[in-house]
C-alpha cells in the first residue's frame, strides 16, 4: 500500500543525499575518494529505495526498518555526519576502499537475505504459529494500571540490587540475579505509556525528567539517548504507516526543528562531555551525589578541553573511538571502528587472529548463567570473559588502550574470522533476525506489542539495530537468550497480573 509519508520521506532522503553526494564531490583528494563516495551514494540509495518501497514497507515495516538503520548506522550515516561537519567521508580511515567495498556489500547481502526471506520464510507455518502465539494473546492489549506498576516495580529493582558503576546492568552469577537481569527491558516501560496514552506532550517532558535523572545518577548517556531514540522510532515507524499527509503548518514546524536542531549540536556535545568527566567518580559516589555533581558542573566552562587533556594523558591509544567532532554522531555511525578492525586483519598474526575468535566463542558459551555452565565443567568462569571483543583485541596491539568496554564491528569481525564465508554466515544469520522483527505485530492491522516497544533500541542492540551490534556474542545474546527470556517473564508478569484482576473482580463482586 501507497503511502503519501512514505513517498515524502524517500523524496527527501534522496534529496538530501544528493546535496551531501554534490558538497563532497567538490572536495575528493584523488580518484580513491571518488570510488568510496560513489560506493557509498550508490549504497545509500538503494537501502533508500528498497526500504522505503510502497510494496516493502507497508508490509514488512520493522525488518525493512532494520535494514534501514543497521545499515546506515554501519556505513550510510557517513555521508551526512562528515558533511555536516565539513570533512571528506575517507578521512582518518586508513582502508576506506575495501572498507566501503565491504560495507556496501554487506549492506546488499542483507537487502538480498530480505527478498528471500519474505518469499520462502514468512509464510512458513512455523513463523505464523509463533507470531499468532505473541500476538493473539491478551498481553499484546495495553493496559495503564499494568505498565505504571511494572515500571514502579523495575525501578524498585534497579536502585536496591542495580550495579550503580556499570551503567544500569545487574552483574551477579547467582541464579537470583540472573532472573533479575532479565527483567530489564522494563526499564523501558513508561514509553510504552507514551506510545499509548493521549497527552504526548505532557508525557514527553515527564520521561525526558525521569530519564535524565536516571543517566544523571547512573551515569550513562544510554540511559537518555536509549528511550529518546526509541521514542523516534515508534513516531518514524508510524508516520510512514500513515497515509494522511502532514499539514503545511506541521511540515514548517518539521523544518524548523532540523535547523535549530544544527544549533544546538554544540550543547548537545558539551552535555556529552559532562557525562565522560564525571564517569571517573562513578564507583565512588552514590546515585543522588552523581545527579548533584552533573547538574553542578553542566555549564562548567572549558569541560571539553579539560576533558580531553586529562585522556591523553592517561590513554595515548592508536585506536581512537570517536569518528567524529561531535560525540552524538558517533552514537549513530560506527564506521571508524570497522575500519580499525580491518588493521587486525591485516597485521594479526594467524595466532592472533585465533586468539581473538576463540574469545569470541569463550564470550559466546558465557551467555548462559554460570549456575548452568557448572554442570557441564569447572573450568569455565564467565568472569574471565568480562572485556568486550574488541578491547580484548586492541591490548594485543596496543598495551595503552586501558578500557575493557570498547565497542567493536560485527560485520568486520566476521570477515576477519572466515573471510568470503561471512557473506553466508551473514546471509544465514538475517533470516531469524528477520522472523524476531515481524513476530511481534498483527499482520492485517499493525498492532504492536508493547514488549517489542521495550526491546526496540538500546546502544548495545536492540530489535532495530540488530545488525549493527558490535560483536558476533553481542547479537547471539540477543537472539537466543534476551528475547526468549523477555518474551517468557514477560508473559509471567501479565498472568500474575491477569490473576490479580480477576480476584480484585470476584471480591467486588
Amino acid at each position: 500500500m501507497k503511502t503519501l509519508n512514505l513517498e515524502n520521506t524517500k523524496k527527501f532522503l534522496n534529496i538530501i543525499t544528493f546535496i551531501c553526494f554534490s558538497v563532497q564531490l567538490i572536495s575528493i583528494n584523488n580518484l580513491n575518494d571518488l570510488y568510496c563516495l560513489l560506493i557509498l551514494v550508490l549504497s545509500n540509495i538503494i537501502v533508500i529505495q528498497y526500504t522505503l518501497s510502497d510494496k516493502i514497507f507497508p508490509d514488512y515495516p520493522i525488518s525493512s526498518t532494520v535494514i534501514f538503520f543497521s545499515s546506515f548506522i554501519n556505513f550510510g550515516f557517513v555521508l551526512y555526519l562528515r558533511t555536516l561537519e565539513q570533512d571528506l567521508v575517507t578521512h582518518d580511515l586508513k582502508y576506506p576502499l575495501k572498507l566501503f567495498l565491504l560495507l556496501g556489500f554487506y549492506s546488499l547481502l542483507i537487502i538480498l537475505a530480505h527478498k528471500i526471506y519474505i518469499v520462502k520464510v514468512y509464510n512458513l507455518l512455523t513463523v505464523k504459529r509463533l507470531n499468532s502465539w505473541i500476538v493473539n494473546s491478551d498481553s499484546v492489549y495495553y493496559s495503564k494500571n499494568f505498565f505504571y506498576f511494572f515500571t514502579v516495580f523495575y525501578f524498585i529493582i534497579l536502585f536496591f540490587f542495580g550495579d550503580r558503576s556499570n551503567n544500569i546492568t545487574i552483574i551477579d552469577e547467582s541464579i537470583f540475579f540472573n532472573i533479575l537481569d532479565g527483567f530489564k527491558f522494563l526499564f523501558y516501560a513508561p514509553i510504552v505509556i507514551y506510545y499509548y496514552e493521549d497527552n504526548k506532550i505532557k508525557l514527553a517532558f515527564i520521561l525526558i525528567l525521569l530519564y535524565g535523572i536516571l543517566s544523571f545518577g547512573f551515569n550513562s548517556i544510554s540511559a537518555l539517548f536509549d528511550p529518546i531514540m526509541i521514542i523516534f522510532l515508534i513516531i518514524w515507524i508510524k508516520f510512514l504507516k500513515s497515509n494522511k499527509s502532514i499539514g503545511k503548518k506541521s511540515f514548517f514546524w518539521i523544518i524548523l526543528s532540523l535547523i535549530l536542531a544544527t544549533f544546538f549540536l554544540n550543547q548537545l556535545n558539551q552535555l556529552t562531555y559532562s557525562y565522560l568527566s564525571e564517569r571517573q567518580f562513578r564507583s565512588e559516589r552514590n546515585f543522588k551525589q552523581k545527579v548533584n555533581s552533573f547538574i553542578k558542573n553542566l555549564g562548567a566552562k572549558n569541560i571539553i578541553e579539560r576533558y580531553q587533556y586529562n585522556k591523553v594523558l592517561y590513554e595515548k591509544t592508536i585506536f581512537p573511538e570517536n569518528t567524529y567532532n561531535n560525540l552524538i554522531f558517533n552514537r549513530i555511525n560506527t564506521i571508524l571502528i570497522s575500519d580499525h578492525f580491518l588493521f587486525f586483519d591485516k597485521y594479526l598474526t594467524p595466532n592472533e587472529k585465533q586468539q581473538m575468535k576463540r574469545y569470541e566463542y569463550n564470550k559466546l558459551i558465557s551467555i548462559m548463567p554460570q549456575p548452568l555452565l557448572n554442570l557441564f565443567t569447572n573450568n569455565f568462569n564467565k568472569l574471565d570473559y568480562t572485556s568486550t571483543v574488541a578491547s580484548y583485541t586492541y591490548k594485543i596491539i596496543d598495551p595503552n588502550k586501558l578500557t575493557d568496554k570498547s565497542i567493536g564491528s560485527f560485520l568486520i569481525s566476521l570477515w576477519i574470522y572466515y573471510g568470503y564465508f561471512s557473506f553466508l554466515i551473514l546471509f544465514l544469520l538475517c533470516l531469524p533476525v528477520f522472523i524476531i522483527c515481524d513476530i511481534f505485530y498483527k499482520r492485517n492491522y499493525f498492532i504492536i506489542h508493547p514488549l517489542l516497544i521495550m526491546l526496540l533500541y538500546r546502544t548495545p542492540g536492540g530489535v532495530i539495530n540488530f545488525l549493527s551490534f558490535e560483536s558476533l556474542n553481542k547479537l547471539a545474546y540477543f537472539m537466543i537468550r534476551e528475547v526468549p527470556q523477555s518474551i517468557i517473564l514477560y508473559m509471567i508478569l501479565y498472568s500474575f497480573f491477569k490473576i490479580y484482576n480477576l480476584n480484585k473482580f470476584n471480591k467486588d463482586e
